[in-house]
């Protein structure tokens, strides 16, 4: 698994699932099938 991949609330790995209006990454959980947009701190917009 990539160190910057997000995980779930449930503890799944998460995988990208297509961007935003904006342009940010979208995830989804593989194992509950929750989405998310996860933010990172170390990068400024």
């Amino acid at each position: 698994m990539s160190k910057n991949q997000p995980r779930c609330h449930c503890g799944g790995e998460m995988k990208r699932n297509g961007t935003t209006s904006k342009g940010t990454t979208r995830w989804r959980c593989k194992q509950c099938g929750a989405s998310s947009v996860k933010r990172r701190n170390d990068i400024t917009n």
